[in-house]
């Protein structure tokens, strides 16, 4: 009984180590794919949430644009009205003394 057991095992052995090989290395492939894609998914989030960041910002700049070209209007209508003021030939303290 003894003799048949230690030719058992390395007969055993053999095709474990061979299985137990493959298993790993087919393991090693599966977590590599999984990877890959667990990269290009957060890639895509990130460009995602990029985007919106971006299409928030070119609202805001627009915003802002509109702003200041109201505030640039405002200030040349009152540079006319002061340049109006001053060419009527009057002196400009004696329409401010009035």
């Amino acid at each position: 009984m003894a003799d048949i057991k230690n030719l058992e095992h390395p007969t055993l052995k053999v095709p474990y180590e061979i299985l137990n090989k493959r298993f790993r290395s087919t393991q090693k492939v599966l977590d590599r794919e999984v990877d890959l894609s667990t990269t290009a998914s957060s890639a895509m989030e990130t460009l995602t949430f990029l985007e919106e960041k971006l299409q928030s910002l070119k609202a805001k700049s627009s915003e802002a644009s509109v702003e200041e070209l109201s505030a640039a209007q405002n200030t040349l209508k009152r540079v006319e009205h002061l340049t109006e003021g001053c060419s009527n030939g009057e002196n400009p303290s004696d329409v401010w003394k009035k």
